[in-house]
């Protein structure tokens, strides 16, 4: 599912609060995963019509797990996320080891996390974040950031070459709002 950026935000917000509300797994921006069940289906539908009211689409894809054990095991992980291997690093979604708190995205709690919000160009980058998730103070930067990622997005093969091309822009910013604080 995808809805347009900035003229959407709202829009945005809410698709993503209903999807969670389901208990999606979330697999990379726009692509989400959900049980094989009527109820998962019709709710997909709903979202579905609310997404093209938005003038966008949405697309059902049903795959079949390779055998009954993988599906099981999928399933436990949507319903319960510390069923996860333990190697996985629940990121962004009810139950994750870093996902929203509160009023904070889950960038503001990486940073909490980690003692690191009190670092200058970090805290502003997080506020440039927030405001893209959820609104609040304006950024000056948000529209180019905005379209620098979708850029990126719409280029990239997948989430490690879209980490991979995003990251030295992100230092930058970071380090651009660091200087402008005088850090």
């Amino acid at each position: 599912m995808s809805l347009p950026s900035r003229a959407a935000s709202t829009a945005r917000v809410r698709l993503w609060r209903q999807l969670k509300e389901l208990g999606v797994g979330s697999l990379r921006d726009g692509v989400s995963l959900l049980p094989a069940s009527e109820s998962a289906r019709a709710a997909f539908q709903s979202l579905a019509k609310n997404v093209a009211a938005e003038g966008d689409t949405a697309r059902l894809l049903e795959l079949p797990a390779q055998s009954d054990e993988v599906e099981a095991a999928l399933v436990g992980w949507l319903d319960n996320p510390a069923h996860c291997p333990p190697k996985a690093l629940g990121f962004d979604f009810d139950g994750a080891t870093f996902t929203r708190v509160g009023d904070l995205v889950t960038f503001e709690v990486l940073l909490a996390s980690f003692d690191l919000e009190q670092e200058p160009g970090l805290a502003r980058l997080a506020a440039l974040v927030h405001y893209l998730e959820l609104g609040g103070l304006p950024m000056p930067e948000a529209a180019g950031f905005e379209a620098m990622l979708a850029g990126l997005r719409a280029n990239r093969p997948d989430d490690d070459a879209l980490l991979a091309a995003s990251t030295p822009v992100l230092d930058a910013l970071q380090r651009r709002f660091a200087d402008a604080l005088g850090m």
